[in-house]
């Protein structure tokens, strides 16, 4: 899990002690939760949070608030891929509006099972 704070944090819903098992990710992906305050604003703001695996760009999921939290967003299994028997660091960035934020990074183990 991310540093949590009062306002932002996420997790990986399939990670158990920092380790992805690639078997236990569903064929969606692995489902990272993302717990920030501002993305329940009632006024409709755009966001988009984009998932870095080791400083490269991944997946990026586009929306506009409120949203229900956590704020699911997933990583397909074959990105997940080409980490295995890695370390990957892990981390989400939140366009909130023009305004930059960064949860994490987190370091995750990923392996086959």
């Amino acid at each position: 899990m991310s540093q949590k704070t009062e306002e932002a944090y996420f997790d990986i819903k399939e990670a158990v002690d920092n380790d992805i098992k690639l078997k236990d990710v569903p064929d969606g992906g692995a489902t990272i939760r993302v717990f920030a305050n501002d993305l329940e604003n009632p006024s409709g703001v755009p966001f988009y949070i984009h998932v870095m695996l080791d400083d490269l760009p991944g997946p990026r999921f586009p929306a506009s608030t409120p949203v229900t939290l956590p704020f699911e967003v997933t990583v397909s299994r074959r990105e997940l891929l080409d980490f295995v028997g890695k370390q990957v660091d892990i981390k989400c960035r939140i366009n909130f509006g023009g305004n930059l934020s960064e949860l994490g990074p987190d370091s995750y183990r990923i392996v086959h099972n």
